[in-house]
């Protein structure tokens, strides 16, 4: 059954992660990530292969004085996984090869896809060790977007499966922008006597890296433009930058660009910023409420070691929310507690959900209803979602997103167009809380 090996865990046995001294105390230089190759002549099919496979990762924590060894995965043996760079309007062919020993599949976070291109193992299953599957799909929206398994995706995507995707429009100012996948490096769920929420009080604590860095110099020459995307399990980050700009959120530029003092950027969500150089930092950050607190930690540095950088003139739409017409035409609740790791929506633990269904075609308002004491970043697959109002007060501008957070009892209201046919997975991005039962399905039909 699809459901009995969805919630089964098919983790290959890894062993525990060990550190090693070094010697290299100088803080590297990060180097341009790999972007995958594209196989066809024709400017408007991007046709490239993606392997997923065991890889042992050495993370070198120079502040420290230690390396990091990780017995974990990787997509073309790279951490990340190769960019995949595509402009609107393009034809994706991916060939894809499952060299691991257990199942997996591969999710398009933030890309509106076929419902049978989307990763999930609801409606098919997942493709076994040793099996190829050929994902194929449109790309027509312009943004940050990245890829990861949904299936046993608690181990997968912590032990380094993942990569950017990025979809420019050419219409751009500056298109093409540099991809940083922020990471974790801690291991919670591998002892069973560790409590799970204990880490999300201390997500600054394990070793994060920036595209497998620790703590690198960013020099640039010809942008300025940085695509930031959360990968990690748990850990939120509360980033801020002097002089930075926030210019671009899950599903391409903002409606306003606003200055970088406050940038909560939570798992499975992105950000794309502008910069002119300097120190991009984060404070230490519990989901289960609270304020801003502790002595920031320099996640990377951004210097411009042969041009004085300035910013480039966007062109943005400046539009304002979408007025919220009072009706309620679906909600979901998260409830749940920490001490008990048992999380619900609307009351139920996946899989035995009751499933929403809405027409395609159709604009409904959707409640979200957060009566825990956690945050939860809630991520809606296949669709897109404009934020209508929090606790009953409207953005300053309009904001379309697929991930967003919500606040310890927030009551926030989005719009929501359904127009991508299809059973779509809704759920929690802290991960152990979707593992753990906090996900659903929403239908277009």
């Amino acid at each position: 059954m699809i459901l009995v090996m969805l919630l089964s865990c098919f983790s290959e046995t890894l062993e525990k992660p060990n550190k090693q001294l070094i010697l290299n105390s100088e803080q590297p230089i990060l180097q341009e990530h790999p972007e995958a190759e594209d196989s066809d002549d024709d400017p408007n099919i991007l046709h490239i292969e993606l392997r997923a496979a065991a890889k042992r990762h050495e993370i070198v924590d120079w502040q420290q004085g230690e390396t990091l060894v990780v017995d974990g995965y990787a997509y073309n043996d790279l951490l990340p996984g190769p960019t995949i760079r595509a402009k609107i309007g393009d034809q994706v062919i991916i060939d894809f090869q499952n060299d691991l020993e257990d199942p997996t599949t591969i999710h398009w976070h933030g890309l509106q896809v076929p419902e049978d291109m989307d990763g999930v193992p609801w409606n098919r299953d997942p493709i076994m060790a040793g099996e190829s599957y050929r994902y194929e799909f449109t790309v027509e929206t312009a943004g940050t977007f990245w890829y990861h398994p949904h299936f046993d995706t608690e181990h997968q995507a912590n032990h380094g499966l993942y990569g950017a995707f990025i979809v420019e429009d050419p219409s751009d100012t500056d298109q093409t922008g540099i991809p940083l996948i922020l990471d974790d490096w801690t291991f919670p769920y591998e002892e069973d006597s560790i409590d799970h929420e204990y880490f999300h009080h201390k997500n600054l604590d394990g070793v994060w890296t920036v595209n497998g860095v620790v703590n690198p110099k960013i020099e640039l020459s010809d942008t300025q433009r940085l695509r930031l995307i959360n990968a990690s399990n748990t850990g939120y980050l509360d980033l801020a930058m002097d002089g930075a700009e926030w210019i671009g959120s899950d599903q391409g530029l903002r409606a306003q660009i606003t200055g970088l003092e406050e940038l909560l950027l939570v798992p499975g969500d992105r950000a794309d910023i502008q910069t002119t150089g300097g120190v991009l930092a984060a404070h230490p950050y519990s989901h289960l409420g609270g304020e801003r607190f502790g002595e920031a930690r320099p996640f990377f540095t951004v210097e411009f070691p042969s041009t004085t950088p300035s910013f480039p003139n966007w062109t943005l739409s400046g539009e304002s929310p979408t007025a919220d017409s009072g009706r309620t035409d679906g909600y979901y609740s998260f409830q749940g507690d920490p001490r008990t790791e048992h999380w619900l929506i609307n009351g139920e633990q996946f899989p035995n959900v009751t499933i929403q269904e809405f027409d395609f075609g159709t604009t409904q308002i959707l409640e979200l209803r957060n009566v825990s004491a956690t945050e939860h970043p809630f991520h809606l697959h296949g669709l897109k979602f404009e934020i209508l109002s929090i606790n009953g007060e409207p953005p300053a501008f309009k904001q379309i997103e697929d991930t967003y957070n919500v606040k310890p009892f927030q009551r926030i209201r989005i719009l929501v167009e359904m127009d991508n046919l299809g059973d779509w997975m809704t759920h929690c991005h802290i991960i152990p809380h979707a593992e753990h039962g906090m996900m659903t399905v929403l239908r277009v039909k």
